[in-house]
């Protein structure tokens, strides 16, 4: 059965709104999205409007995102979209998801493929 897929852009917004202040770096942990995509994905959300993001002054303090109420609109219409389909896991509708699959798939191997060799011999 093919999947349908979500734009990043609608989960990282729906993400932010789930974790207040997130960072971007939690964002790509918990996302699993290169951390390139989602700055660029922060840029236009905030020229949207749909996303505050504040710079901190401290040299090793993360940044954080907050969802504008602008945004917290598009949030809910996104939080809707994946109730009526039915997704538990946001990771499942990643375009990358389905490429990490396969990569997985062609190289699942087990240990009784493995042939133990002494050292030594």
């Amino acid at each position: 059965m093919k999947k349908i897929y979500i734009p990043e852009f609608m989960l990282v917004l729906k993400y932010i709104n789930d974790i207040p202040n997130i960072s971007l770096i939690d964002i790509q942990k918990g996302l699993g999205i290169t951390y390139a995509h989602i700055h660029s994905i922060k840029k236009n959300l905030v020229d949207k409007g749909w996303i505050e993001f504040n710079k901190p002054r401290g040299k090793f303090t993360k940044s954080t995102s907050v969802v504008t109420e602008k945004g917290k609109k598009i949030s809910d219409a996104v939080e809707n979209l994946l109730i009526a389909m039915e997704v538990v896991e946001i990771k499942d509708i990643l375009r990358g998801s389905r490429k990490n699959k396969k990569k997985e798939e062609e190289y699942d191997i087990s240990i009784k493929d493995i042939e133990v060799k002494e050292h030594g011999n």
